[in-house]
């Protein structure tokens, strides 16, 4: 959220160097290396949303569950501010 420009550059500059040094093959298409419970630690989706950190004025950590064998995942979106703490839960199907 609020990603500097330049550091927006560097840092998927950085993710397409590291892209580039996996031995798998389509690894988003690997259903046992995908599937699992991850922290998302940055995104470039724009206009930010939920799923992003952001839901209004909160801000929260990011995570998504991915099940690929049933076709399931969940974003869910933490906030810890007192006195509001929550989870924030979509669940998009995967084709």
């Amino acid at each position: 959220i609020d990603t500097p420009r330049e550091l927006e550059q560097e840092i998927s500059s950085l993710c397409e160097q590291l892209e580039a040094c996996n031995p798998t093959p389509r690894p988003v298409r690997n259903v046992p290396k995908m599937t699992g419970f991850w922290k998302m630690l940055w995104t470039n989706f724009e206009p930010a949303a939920p799923s992003s950190g952001k839901l209004g004025p909160f801000v929260g950590d990011v995570y998504q569950d991915v099940d690929f064998v049933n076709g399931a995942a969940r974003n869910i979106l933490r906030i810890d501010f007192p006195p509001v703490a929550g989870e924030l839960r979509a669940s998009p199907s995967i084709v």
